[in-house]
């Protein structure tokens, strides 16, 4: 009852995160438990000593004493993993929003809203949501890349721009794989992905191209896909020629 929904403790991590208004951030070290945990104390103490009956004063006052020894500390958290326990899979999971540095974005209605401990995100992009934003240097940017022969192409822009709203929410029915091509470079390609990946922060992932390649052992564990729960975009490397899925 004193932590509520602000408080979880993840399965697969072993760690505690704790909500800080925009997304649970995991306490890696387990400073901020500790801390939090003699905090708590502290205030214990302070409504004993307003109880005015001495016997209940004094029981409630030995129980905060009792408190600061380390086994009643580690049975405390134990209780705690049981009651606040998530999985991974609870987190970043959510189809109509993304957290944005300022609330949470609803990618149906394009509305923001205040973030909720109860809309678990792990994860956040980097910008603040602006819907009156213009980007001017963007749009040149884009017809830059998908110009020919100095003749602008906006059935290909309108397809960059509909690549990078796709990548923005969780739903993957479409099942979509993009390969940027250019037979030179300065081809605009590590451009538009680095802008995007950075836009995303830790909703973009890269990954070697030879993680998707065909493999002999295909019962293998793959770490190397284990960091991509949550993500949203998945930046392969090149592929070099004659390589297969």
């Amino acid at each position: 009852s004193i932590f509520g929904d602000k408080i979880d403790f993840i399965y697969e991590k072993g760690k505690f995160a704790f909500f800080n208004g925009i997304i649970n951030v995991i306490d890696e070290s387990g400073k901020k438990i500790h801390t939090i945990y003699k905090n708590m104390g502290k205030e214990m103490v302070k409504a004993a000593y307003k109880i005015d009956d001495k016997a209940r004063r004094e029981a409630a006052l030995k129980w905060c004493k009792k408190s600061e020894l380390y086994k009643t500390y580690a049975t405390t958290l134990e209780h705690l993993k049981k009651m606040q326990s998530h999985y991974l899979s609870e987190y970043d999971s959510d189809e109509d929003t993304i957290p944005c540095l300022n609330g949470l974005l609803n990618l149906k209605t394009f509305k923001l809203i205040p973030a909720r401990p109860d809309i678990k995100n792990l994860k956040v992009v980097k910008v603040k949501y602006n819907p009156a934003a213009k980007c001017p240097r963007w749009e040149k940017f884009i017809e830059e890349i998908t110009s020919k022969d100095g003749e602008p192409r906006p059935e290909l822009a309108n397809y960059l721009h509909k690549i990078s709203g796709y990548i923005l929410i969780k739903d993957t029915s479409e099942k979509c794989i993009f390969f940027f091509y250019g037979a030179t470079g300065d081809n605009g390609k590590t451009t538009y992905t680095a802008i995007i990946s950075y836009i995303l922060g830790a909703f973009s992932q890269r990954i070697n191209s030879s993680s998707l390649m065909k493999k002999y052992n295909a019962n293998e564990m793959r770490n190397d896909l284990a960091k991509l729960i949550g993500a949203r975009l998945v930046v392969g490397s090149e592929i070099s020629k004659g390589q297969t899925f």
